[in-house]
C-alpha cells in the first residue's frame, strides 16, 4: 500500500511538470491511467490492458488528471465491441436505413432541401442512436465503410425521389463527419455516385459541421473550396453549438448557415435573439442563405420569419422518415 501511495505521489508530481527547453518553457499533456494488483487483476497481461483503459479515459480530460482503472470501463470496451461487429453487419446486409427531413420554405411552402439522416434499429440491441454508431465506427475504423455506404444509399434514394412533383426542385443535403470531408478521395466517390444515378454536382449541399474545423482551418478551407469549385453548395451546420468563431464566416466560401437548434428552442431569451439576429443580419449582407434547425413551436417559426428566416427544418415542418 505504501508503494502504491509513493508511486502514486510520483505520478500526480510529474503531471504538473514544466520543462526548460532553450528559451521556452514547455508544458506536456499526461494522459495516465491505472490499474491495482491484485484488486483489479492477477494477471500481468490483463493488468497492463486495463491500466490501458484508464489511460483512454485520461485522454478524453481536457486537463492533465491521473484516472484508476473502474469496471465499467471494461463493460464499455465490451459493449462498443459488440456494437461494432453488429455495425459492420448492418453495413454489408444494408439494414441501416437513410430517413430524410425536409427543409421548407414557410412561405411558398416549398420543399428546398432532403437532409439524408442515418437510422439503425438492431434486433437486439433496439434502436441506437446516430451520435453513438458514428462514435463506435470512429473508433472501430468503421467509418469510411459505413459514410460510403450512406452516401450511396442516400444518393440512389435521392435520385428515386427526384421524379416525384414535390421534390424535383429540392437538393440533396449530406453531413459528413469531419475525418470524411477530409479524405482528399471522397469527393470523387460522391461525383461518381452522382454520375451513376444520373444527378448533378449542383444538386447536393455538403454539410460541414463546426467541429470540422478544430482539426485545421488551412486543410478545412482546401477542401471547402474544392467542393465549391466542383459545384457542390456548402452549409455551415449546427453554427452556434461548440466551436463557433465570426473568423469561420469571414474566411471561408460558404452558401448556407444552419442556426443550431439551442438557440431556437430557448427563443425566449432575449440573448439568443440578439445572436439569430446577428446570424442572419450576416448572412444578409453576405448574400448567403439562413436555415434555422430544430424549429418544434409555431411561435418560433412566427418569430423567425419576422426575422426573415424562411428557410425552416424541424418537427414543426416535418420528422424525419423514410419518404421511399
Amino acid at each position: 500500500e505504501k508503494d502504491i501511495q509513493d508511486t502514486f505521489k510520483l505520478m500526480e508530481n510529474s503531471i504538473l511538470m514544466v520543462y526548460d527547453a532553450k528559451d521556452a518553457v514547455v508544458q506536456l499533456k499526461k494522459n495516465i491511467g491505472y490499474a491495482c494488483y491484485p484488486k483489479d487483476t492477477q494477471d500481468l497481461g490483463q493488468l497492463i490492458s486495463l491500466a490501458s483503459l484508464a489511460m483512454k479515459r485520461a485522454e478524453e480530460n481536457d486537463h492533465n488528471v491521473i484516472v484508476q482503472y473502474e469496471p465499467e470501463m471494461s463493460k464499455k470496451l465490451d459493449d462498443n465491441i459488440k456494437t461494432a461487429f453488429k455495425l459492420r453487419n448492418a453495413i454489408h446486409e444494408a439494414n441501416i436505413d437513410i430517413y430524410f427531413q425536409k427543409i421548407i420554405h414557410i412561405e411558398s411552402n416549398q420543399v428546398k432541401y432532403l437532409e439524408a439522416l442515418a437510422r439503425w434499429r438492431d434486433p437486439e440491441l433496439g434502436y441506437i442512436s446516430p451520435e453513438l454508431f458514428f462514435k463506435v465506427a470512429l473508433e472501430s475504423n468503421l467509418i469510411d465503410y459505413l459514410e460510403e455506404y450512406l452516401v450511396r444509399q442516400a444518393i440512389q434514394k435521392y435520385a428515386s425521389l427526384k421524379k416525384i412533383p414535390e421534390y424535383q426542385g429540392a437538393k440533396l443535403a449530406l453531413n459528413l463527419a469531419p475525418s470524411t470531408f477530409l479524405r482528399s478521395d471522397f469527393i470523387n466517390y460522391i461525383e461518381n455516385q452522382l454520375q451513376e444515378f444520373g444527378l448533378d454536382n449542383h444538386e447536393i449541399c455538403i454539410e460541414v459541421s463546426e467541429n470540422t474545423f478544430v482539426h485545421n482551418f488551412e486543410t478545412c478551407n482546401y477542401f471547402i473550396n474544392s467542393y465549391k469549385q466542383r459545384g457542390f453548395e456548402i452549409a455551415i451546420d449546427d453554427f452556434g453549438r461548440e466551436y463557433s468563431s465570426l473568423s469561420i464566416l469571414e474566411n471561408i466560401h460558404y452558401d448556407i448557415i444552419k442556426i443550431d437548434r439551442s438557440f431556437i428552442n430557448n427563443m425566449s431569451s432575449i440573448n439568443n435573439q440578439a445572436i439569430i439576429q446577428m446570424i442572419i443580419e450576416i448572412a444578409k449582407y453576405s448574400n448567403k442563405e439562413i436555415i434555422a434547425e430544430g424549429v418544434e413551436r409555431q411561435i418560433e417559426s412566427e418569430q423567425l420569419k419576422q426575422r426573415n428566416c424562411y428557410l425552416q427544418q424541424g418537427y414543426l415542418h416535418h420528422k424525419p422518415e423514410k419518404l421511399i
